[in-house]
């Protein structure tokens, strides 16, 4: 697997608005994510994990959850399987914009951040079986924090892509149930795209798991780009299906468009399904 970060640089917020950390503290800050960067890039799944774990902060939290499931996360996108394999991680010019509290001192590191994997299957059969390549590109926003001497990743890390790839996986699971409440419920009730609604959705998810059919969904590249207020998706699969008991593999891509209705709500499917 061949994982590429990169996080592009802006500037500082004026002196006038707020005071920046010494030259110092923004070392140390971006010295923190490249650490994690090299942690990831560690071979043995255990060490990666031990190494990455120490540098987040035991008070971490984003939209997904805490500390333990961002470390769960990480471990289901990059340690989940022999088939991959962590070739590359750095970080390049990083925009610091300082926040200053009254306990602690924090630093948010925003920018573009590239990460990509790349599995080490090679025949069909055991790509049907192996983990996802990963291509993830766009906007973050982390939060690093000082605390007692060092500093610790502490909110937003790699949040709005790890949100994207498990809507995902519930699409490619309610597929394979044919639960159309389920995949219906990934969807916003304002989807608008190319002329479609929701309801024309609804009778096309209703008509088509309708079908008695099995199938079998393996995406065999995932590609996540986000910049705001979208997040664009490219699913590149194989589809299995018993079809008059023929067994029929399939191999296609789809491309789907998210975006929250809110700050504060989930991902939804906006466009993209047809």
């Amino acid at each position: 697997m061949w994982f590429r970060c990169i996080i592009i640089i802006f500037s500082c917020f004026p002196l006038s608005i707020v005071s920046c950390f010494s030259k110092n503290s923004v070392s140390q800050a971006k010295s923190t994510l490249a650490n994690a960067c090299d942690a990831l890039s560690k071979k043995d799944p255990a060490k990666a994990l031990s190494a990455f774990e120490s540098l987040v902060s035991k008070d971490y939290h984003d939209r997904l959850g805490d500390k333990q499931k961002l470390v769960l996360d990480i471990r289901e996108l990059f340690f989940s399987s022999n088939h991959t394999q962590i070739k590359r991680c750095r970080f390049v010019d990083t925009l610091i914009t300082p926040k200053v509290d009254t306990r602690v001192k924090q630093v948010t590191i925003s920018g573009i951040i590239e990460l990509e994997t790349t599995s080490l299957s090679e025949t069909q059969e055991s790509a049907l079986s192996s983990k996802a390549e990963l291509y993830f590109y766009g906007q973050m926003e982390t939060e690093v924090i000082l605390t007692k001497g060092s500093y610790f990743i502490s909110e937003n890390f790699l949040d709005m892509f790890r949100e994207a790839y498990h809507l995902m996986q519930k699409r490619k699971a309610s597929l394979e149930k044919k639960d159309s409440a389920q995949y219906l419920s990934l969807v916003s009730p304002r989807y608008d795209f190319n002329g479609k609604t929701f309801e024309d959705i609804k009778k096309k998810i209703t008509s088509e798991f309708s079908l008695e059919r099995e199938i079998q969904i393996t995406t065999n590249r995932l590609e996540i780009r986000h910049e705001e207020p979208y997040t664009s998706v490219t699913d590149f699969f194989s589809l299995q299906g018993i079809v008059i008991d023929d067994q029929v593999i399939h191999r296609g891509k789809g491309s789907y468009l998210l975006q929250r209705e809110t700050q504060q709500s989930q991902l939804k499917i906006v466009g993209g399904i047809y």
